[in-house]
């Protein structure tokens, strides 16, 4: 197999934190979303050229995080794109089809020049975290998403419907604050939550009804949907 690097070189060249492809169909877009110190999002497709290399084009940048992002998520079902950075705010992005994209010109230095193709709306804004929001992960049937911090707390997200309104949390449904260690590495497979920092820790995810069940090595909590 012979592999062929194909170089991203935007960003104000600042340092890029996170990239995520998106999950397309057949016959569909193949979008890839990159982050970083510059506290944009920009959108790109890739597509592969008549000579097997992968072609890069610009389709959008996302500019609405105040501070460096770290890391980017599209949904399973290829529909949200989920941005969290050092601003402690998760952003939920959806490409609005109804807009027209902007006509753009030939090819210019400044990156800035560049016009939008397609429009990206922040459908929702998520707040729990009170310092920067290092990962982000998806259920797979994407109704629910976890976020983990450097404020030593994971937060499970409800994206569908607001939960704790009282709390000024909206769709926050539970927040891990018996983490011992920041929160900088998560993955959600099936019932099973994985965190990562120093050392690896499991979170048992159950479901009874409207109740979960969240067990770790020395803790457990119970919560309601």
């Amino acid at each position: 197999m012979k592999v062929v690097t194909c170089e991203i070189a935007w960003h104000n060249k600042e340092p890029v934190y996170s990239m995520d492809l998106q999950q397309s169909g057949e016959g569909k877009t193949q979008r890839l979303a990159t982050a970083g110190v510059d506290t944009t999002v920009r959108m790109w497709r890739v597509d592969k050229g008549p000579d097997g290399k992968a072609v890069v084009e610009f389709l959008s940048n996302l500019a609405r995080h105040t501070k460096a992002v770290n890391v980017v998520r599209f949904s399973p079902t290829a529909e949200i794109l989920a941005s969290g950075g050092d601003d402690a705010a998760i952003l939920l992005w959806k490409l609005n089809d109804n807009k027209e994209p902007e006509q753009t010109p030939a090819f210019q230095e400044n990156e800035d020049d560049q016009l939008n193709k397609e429009s990206w709306s922040v459908v929702k804004t998520l707040r729990g975290h009170i310092e920067d929001v290092y990962d982000i992960s998806w259920t797979s049937d994407g109704n629910f998403m976890v976020s983990g911090s450097v404020d030593n707390t994971a937060i499970m997200w409800d994206v569908n419907k607001g939960m704790r309104p009282e709390a000024g949390l909206w769709n926050c449904m539970h927040i891990f604050a018996f983490i011992e260690v920041m929160i900088c590495v998560l993955k959600y497979y099936s019932e099973y939550l994985f965190s990562k920092q120093n050392f690896m820790k499991c979170f048992v995810v159950i479901e009874f009804s409207a109740w979960f069940v969240c067990r770790s090595k020395s803790s457990t909590a119970l919560f309601k949907t």
